[in-house]
């Protein structure tokens, strides 16, 4: 986000996940939108959760559980409009959890939806 510190170094990301106990949650916020480069990113990470912040294929899912038996799954879900229910609908029985996100994938650069600003069913 723009107001973030920016990419955190995979060394750190896999010291912190390795300094945290069962059964806290440490996520990996990858950006990669293949599997393969996901479960690269994972294992520089080790992480015991994978948080994908944009879309992937259906096939993806069942690769990514094929390599990474143990991993919890989160997928972002950016709300835009009613397709965007129905997305989250559709890719819940691939992952442990979808995050609603009001970011706007689609700009150049990212953006949030500031609170008060019309959403779905208003």
């Amino acid at each position: 986000m723009p107001s973030g510190p920016g990419p955190i170094e995979d060394r750190m990301i896999r010291l912190v996940a390795s300094s945290v106990p069962p059964p806290i949650g440490t996520f990996l916020l990858t950006s990669e939108t293949t599997p393969k480069a996901i479960i690269a990113h994972h294992k520089r990470t080790q992480t015991n959760t994978i948080q994908i912040v944009d879309e992937l294929q259906v096939e993806s899912y069942a690769v990514l559980r094929a390599d990474l038996p143990n991993v919890k799954l989160v997928q972002v879900i950016h709300i835009m409009n009613q397709r965007s229910v129905e997305k989250a609908v559709a890719v819940s029985t691939y992952v442990e959890a979808i995050l609603l996100d009001s970011g706007n994938p689609s700009l150049p650069g990212k953006e949030l939806v500031e609170p008060g600003e019309p959403t779905i069913g208003s």
